[in-house]
């Protein structure tokens, strides 16, 4: 069995808060903060390398915590003000702000250096999130050394731990919530390529294989990274730690859950809450306490009335691995759910187990068209259609306006017969409305299913020089979860229409976006020849073309950015140019290919790939790759031919911005040449990505808004610009996951 025992379909934090909510307050509350004298408890049988007991600790400065473990000595503090011992939600720790740490007396042993196992055990609690911050160090920079961290996760750090190049780690669901005591294990196999992994509050959180090569002799550090080098901390931490152990061998994962006091079945397949196939099941878990025995209770539930049979008591028998049980195979019919509990008998006493649910699947009906989600939707459409359950021996569909309505009513729009798999609608749809619909399944003998609810919205009724547009920047396809991330921004921008604007925007809804500009960084690793075709499929997927081929229901016009690679060495300059040849409507394609033009409404678009320069000497940071490819010159020779002295509004996207984050990376003298390119034109704005800042900022006459980024795996989701430009004004919003950020509201001329 896989340890982790986890469903791949259901999130992590789901996960936990599900276990959470069926275990009760009491199980709860040892989730998130145990007594001190089960978490100052070490495995039976090991006396642990380090052992920072927070028993020793008197409130106050704390200039020394003596070290229990085997290695003696103690940890000291090592900054001009050393942290606080003090008190926090009943807890004693170290209380660190950032500016403390606390360096060993004695250096790396040599049984937990270069890949040797090894077990890290600590409490920890933030008053905020961290973006980096280093809780606890073996050995020290710039030597090889192994940094355990409170990340809210990078390219770099990985949220939790870091070894440096491959050899990190995150947490699967993200950094551990502020405010809260949590209990953090990192069991380390050792060797080559050895496991790695990482549990939170007795959980599994993350698990790789990787090489963690320390250097023995440097000095340990609690509180902060270290470089020797400078004498200086690294990403100090913010926050409290209440006591360290480090053991010499990898702890197992009954063994952690145990040290924090979780005796109870764990680790469950299929995982609680899943919803199998209808069939023969084998049950699975890990036994929460050596030598106990095994009663596995299973409940049926009545879908209908949702009353409970009498349980069943089914025979357990030991799994293929150590601690592992299983029983089975149990019969899971259609639509069915049934409740399973292992409670584990002992000398001392019984674990009653949480209870674990999984449902047969009741077939509900599929692929809807329109697509769940999204908006743009002709509202000339005409039918709907989808595919029905596999068990369905009737069908009703249910169609409204009202959400609720179309949740609760038993009067559907139709009942049609099981094969059919579509429906023509009675009557025209209106412009700017959000639909609901979902199509239930009578599966006979078998429970019914009620359906999914779908949404969509229609485009809203074209108002002539108005104009809703979106930028949507560095996506870098190729680094951490970035895809993941993308695709679930994508719907987001393919579900903006409809959003009420921020009050400080005079108000109002988001209108039907006319299309996705995407300035750049489209991968990570655009000139990488082994992984860069792939990842710009992964792009394709979800950014498409016209808004036809991908996840994304709008038109993109995407452009070059640093990462996507140079002139001989770039998927992404190559493949835009061949989309040049297809894109539709298009005013002017420059004659290398890479940089064209377009018109909405009374606005000219230009899009000029990385930044508006002609040559490699445009650019500070490696020229050769980051040629602008005669940029400027496209851009003199586009305004002068289809904008000229008309006065008409122009926005330009580029990649670099001109003032901000790395905004160095092209030369002064470049920059000036492009104002002198652009100050007699109507530029209303300059559209940026690169520095992935939110900001915007004047340049001369001119504004620059910095796009942000649609993948920022530190908080696990990404932003976006939405751009709204009528005759007489320019609104501008930064659009986050689940609210508005930076604003601005521009007055334009139109002539």
């Amino acid at each position: 069995m896989n340890p982790q025992a986890l469903n791949p379909d259901r999130p992590l934090q789901w996960q936990r808060r599900g276990v959470l909510q069926t275990l009760g307050a009491t199980f709860a509350a040892s989730i998130v903060g145990l007594p001190e004298a089960t978490a100052a408890g070490t495995p039976p049988g090991d006396r642990p390398l380090i052992h920072l007991d927070p028993a020793d600790l008197t409130a106050g400065p704390l200039s020394r915590w003596i070290n229990r473990g085997s290695l003696g000595g103690a940890f000291a503090a090592d900054s001009e003000v050393p942290p606080t011992a003090v008190v926090i939600d009943g807890r004693m720790a170290a209380s660190f702000d950032g500016r403390h740490w606390l360096r060993s007396s004695f250096g790396l042993p040599e049984m937990i250096a270069g890949a040797r196992p090894f077990t890290v055990m600590m409490w920890m609690r933030t008053p905020r999130r961290n973006h980096h911050a280093t809780l606890f160090t073996l050995g020290a920079r710039p030597k090889t050394c192994a940094e355990f961290n409170n990340h809210q996760g990078s390219a770099i750090s990985a949220a939790a731990f870091n070894a440096f190049g491959p050899a990190t780690l995150g947490h699967r669901d993200g950094q551990p919530a502020p405010e809260a005591w949590h209990h953090l294990a990192y069991c380390y196999q050792g060797g080559e390529n050895g496991t790695l992994r990482l549990y939170l509050n007795g959980l599994l959180s993350g698990e790789r294989n990787l090489t963690v090569r320390t250097a023995p002799g440097d000095p340990c550090f609690l509180g902060s990274g270290f470089d020797m080098v400078s004498g200086k901390p690294v990403t100090s931490y913010v926050g409290a730690i209440a006591g360290l152990i480090v053991l010499d061998r990898p702890l197992s994962w009954r063994e952690v859950r145990n040290h924090i006091g979780l005796f109870h079945a764990f680790g469950a397949a299929p995982a609680d809450g899943a919803t199998l196939p209808p069939g023969e099941v084998i049950l699975r878990w890990q036994s929460g306490r050596t030598g106990a025995r095994q009663v596995l209770r299973i409940t049926a539930i009545d879908t209908g009335s949702g009353s409970s049979q009498t349980p069943e008591i089914h025979q357990a028998r030991p799994g293929a691995a150590p601690d592992e049980w299983e029983s089975g195979p149990i019969k899971l019919g259609i639509g069915r759910e049934l409740v399973w509990q292992v409670d584990q008998i002992h000398p001392a006493g019984r674990d009653d187990g949480p209870p674990w649910r999984m449902r047969g699947d009741s077939g509900p009906a599929g692929s809807p068209v329109p697509r769940d989600r999204i908006t743009g939707v002709d509202a000339g459409l005409e039918a709907l259609s989808w595919k029905p359950g596999p068990h369905a021996t009737a069908q009703s569909l249910f169609f409204g306006e009202s959400e609720e309505e179309v949740l609760t009513s038993t009067a559907p729009l139709a009942r049609l017969a099981a094969a059919d798999t579509s429906f023509r609608l009675p009557g025209s749809l209106k412009p700017g409305t959000r639909y609901f619909w979902r199509v239930a399944s009578d599966n006979g003998a078998h429970p019914s299913d009620p359906g999914s609810l779908w949404t969509f919205r229609t485009a809203d009724t074209p108002v002539k020089d108005d104009i809703t547009f979106i930028v949507a920047t560095d996506q870098h396809y190729g680094r951490d979860n970035n895809k993941d991330i993308n695709h679930m921004v994508v719907g987001l921008i393919n579900n903006i229409a409809g959003t009420p604007y921020p009050d400080s925007l005079g108000g109002g809804i988001v209108r039907t976006p006319l299309g996705v500009i995407a300035p750049g960084d489209l991968l990570d690793k655009g000139y990488d020849p082994k992984d860069s075709a792939h990842k710009w499929d992964e792009w394709v997927a979800d950014f498409g073309l016209t808004g036809k081929e991908g996840h994304l229901v709008f038109p993109v016009y995407e452009g070059i950015g640093n990462h996507d690679g140079g002139p001989t060495r770039s998927i992404p300059r190559a493949k835009i140019r061949e989309r040049n040849k297809v894109r539709p409507g298009l005013a002017s394609v420059s004659p290398n290919g890479l940089h064209y033009s377009w018109d909405w409404e009374h606005v000219h678009f230009v899009q000029v790939n990385l930044f508006p320069g002609d040559t490699p000497a445009d650019a500070t940071v490696g020229p050769a790759e980051h040629d602008p490819e005669m940029a400027l010159e496209f851009l003199r020779n586009d305004l002068a031919r289809h904008v000229g002295a008309s006065g008409k509004p122009v926005v330009i996207l580029q990649h670099y911005g001109l003032l901000g984050g790395m905004s160095d990376w092209w030369t002064t003298e470049s920059k000036e040449r492009y104002y002198q390119a652009i100050e007699n034109y109507n530029v209303i704005g300059i559209f940026s990505g690169h520095s992935h800042g939110n900001e915007i900022l004047p340049w001369k006459k001119f504004l620059n808004f910095h796009c942000g980024s649609t993948a920022r795996a530190e908080y696990g989701n990404g932003d976006f610009m939405v751009v709204h430009i009528t005759r007489s004004e320019m609104r501008v919003a930064q659009r986050k996951s689940d609210s508005w950020g930076v604003t601005k509201r521009v007055p334009i001329q139109t002539p």
